[in-house]
Protein backbone atom coordinates (compact mmCIF):
# COMPACT_ATOMS: atom_id res chain seq x y z
CA UNK A 1 0.00 0.00 0.00
CA UNK A 2 1.58 3.33 -1.07
CA UNK A 3 -0.16 5.32 1.32
CA UNK A 4 1.01 4.18 4.19
CA UNK A 5 4.73 4.49 3.74
CA UNK A 6 6.49 6.93 5.40
CA UNK A 7 7.26 8.94 2.81
CA UNK A 8 7.69 12.82 3.73
CA UNK A 9 5.04 14.61 1.33
CA UNK A 10 5.78 18.36 1.37
CA UNK A 11 2.25 20.24 1.73
CA UNK A 12 1.94 23.13 -0.82
CA UNK A 13 2.58 27.06 0.92
CA UNK A 14 4.54 26.08 4.01
CA UNK A 15 4.06 29.71 4.91
CA UNK A 16 0.62 29.98 5.41
CA UNK A 17 -2.49 28.24 7.13
CA UNK A 18 -3.31 25.05 6.47
CA UNK A 19 -7.21 24.07 6.96
CA UNK A 20 -8.51 20.87 6.79
CA UNK A 21 -12.24 20.66 5.73
CA UNK A 22 -12.99 17.87 7.84
CA UNK A 23 -16.34 15.86 6.68
CA UNK A 24 -16.38 12.85 9.42
CA UNK A 25 -16.44 10.51 6.94
CA UNK A 26 -13.62 7.67 6.38
CA UNK A 27 -11.68 9.65 3.62
CA UNK A 28 -11.47 13.04 5.68
CA UNK A 29 -10.53 11.28 8.74
CA UNK A 30 -7.95 9.65 6.89
CA UNK A 31 -6.42 12.56 5.91
CA UNK A 32 -5.87 13.50 8.90
CA UNK A 33 -4.01 9.96 9.80
CA UNK A 34 -1.78 10.80 6.83
CA UNK A 35 -1.34 14.32 7.98
CA UNK A 36 -0.25 12.85 11.34
CA UNK A 37 2.45 10.39 9.79
CA UNK A 38 4.18 12.90 7.74
CA UNK A 39 4.58 15.74 10.66
CA UNK A 40 2.27 17.76 9.10
CA UNK A 41 0.04 19.54 11.70
CA UNK A 42 -3.08 21.74 10.24
CA UNK A 43 -3.48 24.88 12.05
CA UNK A 44 -7.60 24.66 11.99
CA UNK A 45 -9.89 21.09 11.29
CA UNK A 46 -13.31 22.83 10.57
CA UNK A 47 -16.69 20.59 10.36
CA UNK A 48 -19.81 22.33 8.87
CA UNK A 49 -22.49 20.95 10.94
CA UNK A 50 -25.88 21.08 8.58
CA UNK A 51 -27.86 19.91 11.85
CA UNK A 52 -28.69 17.02 10.19
CA UNK A 53 -25.72 14.29 9.82
CA UNK A 54 -26.56 10.75 11.29
CA UNK A 55 -25.95 10.19 15.01
CA UNK A 56 -22.63 7.92 13.95
CA UNK A 57 -21.22 10.96 12.50
CA UNK A 58 -21.69 13.04 15.93
CA UNK A 59 -20.15 10.17 17.66
CA UNK A 60 -17.25 9.79 15.26
CA UNK A 61 -16.51 13.36 15.33
CA UNK A 62 -16.57 12.89 19.38
CA UNK A 63 -14.00 10.23 18.75
CA UNK A 64 -11.67 12.01 16.42
CA UNK A 65 -11.71 14.74 18.98
CA UNK A 66 -9.83 12.15 21.40
CA UNK A 67 -7.79 10.90 18.90
CA UNK A 68 -6.63 14.62 17.58
CA UNK A 69 -6.24 15.59 21.01
CA UNK A 70 -4.24 12.17 21.66
CA UNK A 71 -1.48 13.40 18.89
CA UNK A 72 -1.32 17.24 19.76
CA UNK A 73 -3.45 18.18 16.77
CA UNK A 74 -6.49 21.20 17.16
CA UNK A 75 -9.85 20.00 17.65
CA UNK A 76 -12.53 20.29 15.24
CA UNK A 77 -14.07 23.33 15.17
CA UNK A 78 -18.06 22.74 14.37
CA UNK A 79 -19.42 25.41 12.29
CA UNK A 80 -23.18 26.10 10.98
CA UNK A 81 -24.53 28.33 8.10
CA UNK A 82 -25.14 32.09 9.83
CA UNK A 83 -28.86 32.07 9.37
CA UNK A 84 -29.75 35.87 9.10
CA UNK A 85 -33.28 35.92 8.47
CA UNK A 86 -35.48 32.92 9.04
CA UNK A 87 -37.56 31.01 11.38
CA UNK A 88 -34.93 27.76 10.81
CA UNK A 89 -31.67 26.85 11.91
CA UNK A 90 -30.72 23.99 10.18
CA UNK A 91 -30.61 22.49 6.84
CA UNK A 92 -34.44 20.42 7.55
CA UNK A 93 -35.75 23.78 8.56
CA UNK A 94 -35.05 25.12 5.58
CA UNK A 95 -36.34 22.73 3.92
CA UNK A 96 -39.80 22.55 6.58
CA UNK A 97 -40.36 25.84 6.02
CA UNK A 98 -40.27 26.64 2.50
CA UNK A 99 -42.44 23.09 1.90
CA UNK A 100 -39.37 21.63 -0.51
CA UNK A 101 -36.50 19.25 -0.55
CA UNK A 102 -32.68 19.41 -0.67
CA UNK A 103 -31.72 20.96 -3.90
CA UNK A 104 -29.90 17.96 -4.76
CA UNK A 105 -33.25 16.40 -5.63
CA UNK A 106 -34.26 19.06 -8.19
CA UNK A 107 -30.34 18.91 -9.97
CA UNK A 108 -29.00 21.83 -7.93
CA UNK A 109 -26.12 22.17 -4.91
CA UNK A 110 -26.94 24.96 -3.20
CA UNK A 111 -27.61 22.84 0.25
CA UNK A 112 -23.95 22.12 0.30
CA UNK A 113 -22.60 25.57 -1.30
CA UNK A 114 -25.04 27.28 1.63
CA UNK A 115 -24.85 24.55 4.31
CA UNK A 116 -21.36 23.31 4.32
CA UNK A 117 -18.85 25.55 1.99
CA UNK A 118 -20.33 29.00 2.92
CA UNK A 119 -20.43 27.62 6.71
CA UNK A 120 -16.80 27.79 6.13
CA UNK A 121 -16.11 30.75 4.36
CA UNK A 122 -18.39 32.83 7.02
CA UNK A 123 -15.99 30.82 10.18
CA UNK A 124 -12.64 31.60 8.36
CA UNK A 125 -13.66 34.86 6.17
CA UNK A 126 -17.10 36.25 7.77
CA UNK A 127 -18.20 38.43 10.63
CA UNK A 128 -15.48 37.05 13.41
CA UNK A 129 -13.21 35.62 11.17
CA UNK A 130 -10.04 33.71 11.80
CA UNK A 131 -7.04 35.47 12.37
CA UNK A 132 -4.32 33.46 10.90
CA UNK A 133 -6.34 33.56 7.87
CA UNK A 134 -7.32 37.03 7.70
CA UNK A 135 -3.42 38.23 8.46
CA UNK A 136 -2.78 35.94 5.77
CA UNK A 137 -5.27 37.49 3.29
CA UNK A 138 -3.86 41.00 4.14
CA UNK A 139 -0.21 39.95 2.93
CA UNK A 140 -1.70 38.85 0.15
CA UNK A 141 -1.39 34.94 0.50
CA UNK A 142 -3.64 32.22 0.28
CA UNK A 143 -5.08 29.86 2.70
CA UNK A 144 -4.18 26.01 2.08
CA UNK A 145 -7.34 24.31 2.57
CA UNK A 146 -7.05 20.56 2.28
CA UNK A 147 -9.73 18.27 0.88
CA UNK A 148 -10.42 14.64 1.26
CA UNK A 149 -10.68 13.60 -2.22
CA UNK A 150 -9.42 10.28 -2.70
CA UNK A 151 -7.49 9.03 -5.65
CA UNK A 152 -10.40 6.53 -6.78
CA UNK A 153 -12.56 7.00 -10.24
CA UNK A 154 -15.34 9.09 -8.53
CA UNK A 155 -13.20 11.30 -6.94
CA UNK A 156 -11.06 11.46 -9.83
CA UNK A 157 -13.94 13.07 -11.84
CA UNK A 158 -15.05 15.78 -9.07
CA UNK A 159 -11.82 16.93 -8.95
CA UNK A 160 -11.55 16.70 -12.40
CA UNK A 161 -14.93 18.97 -12.48
CA UNK A 162 -12.90 21.37 -9.46
CA UNK A 163 -9.87 21.45 -11.41
CA UNK A 164 -11.30 23.00 -14.60
CA UNK A 165 -13.44 25.31 -12.61
CA UNK A 166 -10.21 26.87 -10.76
CA UNK A 167 -8.59 27.07 -14.35
CA UNK A 168 -11.56 29.15 -16.10
CA UNK A 169 -11.40 31.11 -12.99
CA UNK A 170 -7.70 31.96 -13.61
CA UNK A 171 -7.78 32.09 -17.46
CA UNK A 172 -10.52 35.45 -16.10
CA UNK A 173 -7.95 36.69 -13.93
CA UNK A 174 -9.52 35.64 -10.94
CA UNK A 175 -7.41 35.19 -7.35
CA UNK A 176 -8.79 32.92 -4.43
CA UNK A 177 -8.39 33.25 -1.17
CA UNK A 178 -7.97 29.25 -0.89
CA UNK A 179 -5.27 27.54 -2.31
CA UNK A 180 -6.93 23.53 -2.58
CA UNK A 181 -4.56 20.79 -1.58
CA UNK A 182 -5.88 16.96 -2.15
CA UNK A 183 -3.00 14.97 0.14
CA UNK A 184 -5.37 11.68 -0.42
CA UNK A 185 -4.78 11.82 -4.28
CA UNK A 186 -1.15 13.18 -3.78
CA UNK A 187 -0.26 10.02 -1.46
CA UNK A 188 -2.31 7.77 -4.22
CA UNK A 189 -4.57 6.32 -1.53
CA UNK A 190 -8.02 4.88 -2.54
CA UNK A 191 -10.94 3.98 -0.41
CA UNK A 192 -9.58 0.67 0.37
CA UNK A 193 -5.99 2.17 1.29
CA UNK A 194 -7.40 5.13 3.68
CA UNK A 195 -10.01 2.33 5.56
CA UNK A 196 -6.77 0.59 6.18
CA UNK A 197 -5.15 3.74 7.55
CA UNK A 198 -7.27 4.34 10.05
CA UNK A 199 -7.81 0.66 11.22
CA UNK A 200 -4.12 0.48 11.72
CA UNK A 201 -4.27 3.89 13.68
CA UNK A 202 -4.90 1.48 16.96
CA UNK A 203 -5.63 4.55 19.28
CA UNK A 204 -8.09 5.89 16.60
CA UNK A 205 -9.87 3.46 16.29
CA UNK A 206 -10.02 2.34 20.18
CA UNK A 207 -12.12 5.83 20.00
CA UNK A 208 -14.26 4.76 17.12
CA UNK A 209 -14.91 1.82 18.75
CA UNK A 210 -15.82 2.95 21.96
CA UNK A 211 -18.56 5.33 20.46
CA UNK A 212 -20.06 2.21 19.00
CA UNK A 213 -18.76 2.16 15.46
CA UNK A 214 -18.32 -1.46 14.48
CA UNK A 215 -15.56 -2.11 12.01
CA UNK A 216 -13.90 0.82 13.79
CA UNK A 217 -14.61 3.06 10.65
CA UNK A 218 -16.52 6.17 10.47
CA UNK A 219 -20.21 5.87 8.22
CA UNK A 220 -20.58 8.12 4.95
CA UNK A 221 -20.81 10.99 6.09
CA UNK A 222 -24.34 12.95 4.77
CA UNK A 223 -27.62 14.12 6.17
CA UNK A 224 -30.04 11.73 6.65
CA UNK A 225 -32.73 13.24 4.41
CA UNK A 226 -29.83 13.70 1.37
CA UNK A 227 -31.26 12.64 -2.11
CA UNK A 228 -27.68 11.18 -3.32
CA UNK A 229 -28.77 7.86 -0.68
CA UNK A 230 -28.99 4.72 -2.33
CA UNK A 231 -32.12 2.32 -1.77
CA UNK A 232 -29.97 -0.22 0.51
CA UNK A 233 -28.90 2.79 2.18
CA UNK A 234 -32.31 4.20 2.99
CA UNK A 235 -33.65 0.94 4.18
CA UNK A 236 -30.67 0.68 6.69
CA UNK A 237 -31.44 4.18 7.64
CA UNK A 238 -35.05 3.21 8.63
CA UNK A 239 -33.73 0.21 10.25
CA UNK A 240 -31.08 1.49 12.47
CA UNK A 241 -33.25 5.35 12.97
CA UNK A 242 -36.64 4.87 12.37
CA UNK A 243 -37.34 8.18 13.77
CA UNK A 244 -34.88 9.68 11.07
CA UNK A 245 -36.85 7.70 8.01
CA UNK A 246 -40.04 9.18 9.32
CA UNK A 247 -38.47 12.67 9.63
CA UNK A 248 -37.17 12.24 5.78
CA UNK A 249 -41.07 11.52 4.88
CA UNK A 250 -42.41 13.54 6.33
CA UNK A 251 -40.14 16.49 4.50
CA UNK A 252 -41.02 14.39 1.21
CA UNK A 253 -44.81 14.76 2.12
CA UNK A 254 -44.51 18.55 2.69
CA UNK A 255 -43.13 19.06 -0.67
CA UNK A 256 -45.29 17.43 -2.19
CA UNK A 257 -48.43 18.45 -0.90
CA UNK A 258 -47.00 22.06 0.35
CA UNK A 259 -46.78 25.19 -1.62
CA UNK A 260 -45.10 23.98 -4.72
CA UNK A 261 -45.70 20.64 -5.02
CA UNK A 262 -43.69 18.16 -6.74
CA UNK A 263 -43.95 18.53 -10.33
CA UNK A 264 -41.03 16.00 -12.25
CA UNK A 265 -40.05 14.74 -8.96
CA UNK A 266 -41.51 11.66 -7.52
CA UNK A 267 -39.47 12.25 -3.99
CA UNK A 268 -36.38 12.47 -2.23
CA UNK A 269 -34.62 9.78 -4.10
CA UNK A 270 -32.20 10.36 -7.00
CA UNK A 271 -33.06 7.74 -9.71
CA UNK A 272 -35.93 7.46 -11.72
CA UNK A 273 -38.39 4.59 -10.16
CA UNK A 274 -40.03 2.09 -11.99
CA UNK A 275 -43.14 2.44 -13.84
CA UNK A 276 -42.28 6.09 -12.86
CA UNK A 277 -44.18 8.67 -15.04
CA UNK A 278 -42.41 9.83 -18.51
CA UNK A 279 -40.15 12.79 -17.68
CA UNK A 280 -40.25 12.17 -13.98
CA UNK A 281 -36.77 12.08 -11.57
CA UNK A 282 -36.13 10.48 -8.75
CA UNK A 283 -38.14 7.90 -6.39
CA UNK A 284 -40.77 8.21 -3.33
CA UNK A 285 -38.94 7.39 -0.24
CA UNK A 286 -42.20 6.77 1.09
CA UNK A 287 -43.40 4.41 -1.06
CA UNK A 288 -40.07 2.41 -0.92
CA UNK A 289 -40.39 1.99 2.83
CA UNK A 290 -43.88 1.26 3.02
CA UNK A 291 -43.15 -1.47 0.31
CA UNK A 292 -40.20 -2.79 2.38
CA UNK A 293 -42.68 -2.70 5.34
CA UNK A 294 -40.22 -0.49 7.30
CA UNK A 295 -42.94 2.46 7.07
CA UNK A 296 -45.75 2.25 9.50
CA UNK A 297 -49.19 2.74 7.21
CA UNK A 298 -50.14 4.52 10.24
CA UNK A 299 -47.03 7.13 9.43
CA UNK A 300 -48.72 9.98 9.40
CA UNK A 301 -50.82 9.85 12.71
CA UNK A 302 -46.78 9.09 14.41
CA UNK A 303 -46.08 12.32 12.21
CA UNK A 304 -48.18 14.30 14.24
CA UNK A 305 -48.15 12.64 17.49
CA UNK A 306 -44.30 13.92 17.49
CA UNK A 307 -45.15 17.20 16.27
CA UNK A 308 -43.66 17.02 12.87
CA UNK A 309 -47.03 17.77 11.51
CA UNK A 310 -50.30 19.52 12.04
CA UNK A 311 -52.90 17.33 12.70
CA UNK A 312 -54.43 16.03 9.63
CA UNK A 313 -57.53 18.29 8.95
CA UNK A 314 -55.48 21.47 9.37
CA UNK A 315 -52.67 20.19 7.27
CA UNK A 316 -55.41 18.94 4.45
CA UNK A 317 -57.00 22.25 4.16
CA UNK A 318 -53.56 24.07 3.91
CA UNK A 319 -52.71 21.32 1.17
CA UNK A 320 -55.89 22.12 -0.96
CA UNK A 321 -55.29 26.03 -0.45
CA UNK A 322 -51.46 25.48 -1.92
CA UNK A 323 -52.81 23.36 -4.95
CA UNK A 324 -55.58 26.34 -5.50
CA UNK A 325 -52.89 28.66 -5.58
CA UNK A 326 -50.76 26.88 -8.33
CA UNK A 327 -53.67 26.30 -10.39
CA UNK A 328 -54.72 30.28 -10.33
CA UNK A 329 -50.69 30.91 -11.41
CA UNK A 330 -50.82 28.38 -14.15
CA UNK A 331 -54.39 29.83 -15.05
CA UNK A 332 -52.50 33.22 -15.43
CA UNK A 333 -49.68 31.67 -17.45
CA UNK A 334 -51.88 30.33 -19.90
CA UNK A 335 -53.74 33.93 -19.94
CA UNK A 336 -50.34 35.73 -20.15
CA UNK A 337 -51.56 37.71 -17.53
CA UNK A 338 -47.61 38.36 -16.31
CA UNK A 339 -48.73 40.68 -13.47
CA UNK A 340 -50.94 38.49 -11.89
CA UNK A 341 -48.44 35.86 -12.09
CA UNK A 342 -45.77 37.56 -10.55
CA UNK A 343 -47.90 38.43 -7.77
CA UNK A 344 -49.37 35.25 -7.17
CA UNK A 345 -45.89 34.02 -7.00
CA UNK A 346 -44.84 36.23 -4.46
CA UNK A 347 -48.00 35.29 -2.53
CA UNK A 348 -47.08 31.86 -2.61
CA UNK A 349 -43.59 32.19 -1.60
CA UNK A 350 -44.80 34.25 1.35
CA UNK A 351 -47.35 31.67 2.24
CA UNK A 352 -45.86 29.36 5.67
CA UNK A 353 -47.23 26.25 6.53
CA UNK A 354 -49.79 26.27 9.59
CA UNK A 355 -46.72 25.26 12.07
CA UNK A 356 -44.27 27.32 10.54
CA UNK A 357 -46.36 30.37 10.45
CA UNK A 358 -46.77 30.32 14.50
CA UNK A 359 -42.99 30.36 14.85
CA UNK A 360 -41.56 33.45 15.62
CA UNK A 361 -38.31 35.30 13.73
CA UNK A 362 -34.96 34.84 15.56
CA UNK A 363 -33.74 38.30 17.45
CA UNK A 364 -31.30 40.60 16.31
CA UNK A 365 -32.10 39.38 12.58
CA UNK A 366 -31.66 42.39 11.51
CA UNK A 367 -28.22 43.36 13.29
CA UNK A 368 -26.59 40.06 12.02
CA UNK A 369 -27.61 40.95 8.37
CA UNK A 370 -25.73 44.05 8.95
CA UNK A 371 -23.06 42.56 10.19
CA UNK A 372 -22.72 39.88 7.31
CA UNK A 373 -23.05 42.54 4.86
CA UNK A 374 -20.34 44.75 6.40
CA UNK A 375 -17.84 41.32 6.55
CA UNK A 376 -18.72 40.61 2.88
CA UNK A 377 -17.50 44.02 1.84
CA UNK A 378 -14.52 44.08 4.50
CA UNK A 379 -13.42 40.63 2.80
CA UNK A 380 -13.80 41.71 -0.72
CA UNK A 381 -12.37 44.58 -0.51
CA UNK A 382 -9.14 42.31 0.92
CA UNK A 383 -9.14 40.25 -1.61
CA UNK A 384 -8.94 42.85 -4.29
CA UNK A 385 -6.01 44.21 -2.51
CA UNK A 386 -4.33 40.63 -2.27
CA UNK A 387 -5.08 40.44 -5.94
CA UNK A 388 -3.15 43.66 -6.35
CA UNK A 389 -0.09 42.28 -3.90
CA UNK A 390 0.29 39.15 -6.33
CA UNK A 391 -0.31 40.83 -9.56
CA UNK A 392 2.85 43.35 -7.82
CA UNK A 393 4.30 40.51 -7.22
CA UNK A 394 3.98 38.54 -10.44
CA UNK A 395 5.05 41.83 -12.41
CA UNK A 396 8.34 42.34 -10.87
CA UNK A 397 9.08 38.77 -11.07
CA UNK A 398 8.64 39.44 -15.44
CA UNK A 399 10.87 42.63 -15.11
CA UNK A 400 13.80 40.32 -13.32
Amino acid sequence: MAGLLPIAAARPLADSPLVVSYGAGVDSTAMLVGLHRRGIRPDLIVFSDTGAEKPETYAALDAADRWLEAVGFPTVTRTRYNVVEARYTTLEGNCLQNDGLPSLAYGHHSCSLKWKIQSIDDHVWGVRGWQPALDALHAGRQVVRAIGYDDGKADRRRFGKVEKLEKAEAAKGEWSPWHNWYPLQAWGWKRADCLEAIRSETQLGDYLEAVGLAGRAPVKSACFFCPATKPHELLELARDHPELALRAVVMEFRAETGKHGLKTLNGLGLGREEGARKGSRNFSWRRLLLAEGLLAADWRERAEALDLLPPRIIWDAYAASCARLRDRIEAAKLAGDVELSARLKIEKRDTLGPDWAATDRPVKCKEAARERRAAQKAWRDAVKAAKLINAAKLSRSIAA
